[in-house]
């Protein structure tokens, strides 16, 4: 019995340790599907616009996001800004990375972007939520 006890003292204490870690990685992934969604989306509007006559982003059409974010598209007839925005209730709504925000110029930034620490909170890099 007491064996038994150990191995599952043994089997929390690792799953206290890898849990954080694979939730973290998790999130990462999500980072990088929405960046890569919005980069295919600047693209198609791009596209748009090169093929409208005369040149203009309006009436171009956007996919809504993914299961974590909903994409919010501002279009007009010379520019347009795409917003990535956390979908409540998932895993990513509270993610450090906050909203991801690309123009037709590929200046990307991220809104509401702060890491949680114990002094308060920190600025978290373009780098680190885009991965470049």
């Amino acid at each position: 019995m007491i064996e038994l006890m150990i191995v599952v003292a043994i089997v929390g204490i690792l799953a206290a340790v890898a849990y954080p870690g694979y939730t973290e990685y998790v999130k990462r992934t999500q980072r990088s599907a929405i960046a890569s969604l919005l980069a295919e989306q600047t693209q198609a509007l791009e596209r748009f616009y090169s093929r409208a006559n005369p040149p203009t982003y309006i009436g171009a059409t956007v996919v809504d996001g993914n299961t974590y974010y909903k994409i919010t598209p501002v279009l007009t007839a010379t520019d347009f800004t795409l917003t990535a925005d956390p979908r409540a209730g998932t895993m990513m709504a509270g993610d450090k990375c906050g909203s991801f925000v690309i123009t037709n110029t590929g200046a990307r930034s991220n809104s509401g972007a702060t890491s949680g620490t114990s002094t308060g909170s920190t600025s978290v890099t373009t780098k680190d939520c885009w991965g470049r």
